[in-house]
C-alpha cells in the first residue's frame, strides 16, 4: 500500500489529467451542463495558492478562468482507488478470483467517484440543476460515503471485503490465511508435501494402469 500512496514525481499531474477526462464524461450526462468542463491547470494557473500537483479546475463558459473552482483529486479520487488496488493485489486468492475482485471493486470505486463529481456540480447549477441533487437520498449518501475524508479509506476496504465475500464459493474457506496456505500447498511439489498429502489436482487424477 505504501508504494501506491507514495508521492511519486509527476504522478499527481498524470492522475489529474485522467480524472479530468473521466469527470467530463460523467458531468456530460447532466442536462444543462454543456458550459461546464474540467481541465488541468496551466503554468499560470499553478501560481494560485489553491492549485497543487493533484488539482483540476472546473471551468464555466460564463465566467473567467481566474474564477475557476479548484478541486483536489488525491483524497477524493486517487486514495480510494490506491487503497482498494493494494488490498486486492495483496489478497492470497487464485488469479481468476483476483481479477473478479479487481474488476468489480474498481467499478464500485468509479461509481462512488462519479457520485462525488456529479453531486457538487449539480448543486452548483442551482434551480436549473436536477432536483434529485437536493433530495434526502443524495444528502445522506454525500455525508455518509463521500464528505468525511476517512471514507476514502473505509469505502475502499468495504468494496474489497464485499467482492471478497461475493466471490467466495460455498464450502470455500473465508479465512485468508487458510486460503493462502491451500494455494501454496497446491503449488508445492509432491515430494515437499510430506507422505500421504496430495494437492487437489493430484487427488483428481486417476491412477495410470499399464
Amino acid at each position: 500500500m505504501v508504494l501506491f500512496l507514495a508521492p511519486w514525481p509527476r504522478w499527481g499531474r498524470a492522475f489529474s489529467a485522467a480524472f479530468a477526462g473521466y469527470a467530463n464524461v460523467v458531468v456530460g450526462v447532466l442536462p444543462g451542463s454543456n458550459d461546464l468542463r474540467f481541465v488541468t491547470p496551466t503554468a499560470a494557473d499553478r501560481l494560485r495558492t489553491d492549485v497543487g500537483e493533484w488539482t483540476v479546475l472546473l471551468l464555466s463558459n460564463r465566467t473567467d478562468r481566474a474564477d475557476a473552482v479548484a478541486l483536489d483529486t488525491r483524497i477524493l479520487g486517487y486514495t480510494p482507488l490506491a487503497v482498494f488496488f493494494a488490498l486486492a493485489i495483496a489478497t492470497p486468492v487464485p488469479r481468476r478470483r483476483r481479477v473478479k475482485i479487481v474488476v468489480g471493486g474498481a467499478g464500485l470505486m468509479l461509481a462512488r467517484l462519479a457520485c462525488a463529481i456529479v453531486l457538487p456540480v449539480a448543486r452548483s447549477m442551482g434551480a436549473s440543476g436536477p432536483g434529485w441533487a437536493f433530495g434526502p437520498v443524495a444528502e445522506t449518501f454525500w455525508f455518509a460515503f463521500i464528505a468525511p475524508p476517512a471514507m476514502s479509506y473505509v469505502t475502499a476496504a468495504l468494496a474489497w471485503w464485499l467482492l471478497l465475500a461475493l466471490t467466495t464459493r460455498p464450502g470455500q474457506p473465508t479465512d485468508l490465511k487458510k486460503v493462502g496456505d491451500r494455494e501454496a500447498s497446491a503449488k508445492r511439489p509432491a515430494w515437499r508435501r510430506g507422505p500421504g498429502k496430495k494437492s487437489a489436482a493430484d487427488r483428481g487424477r486417476r491412477p495410470h494402469r499399464g
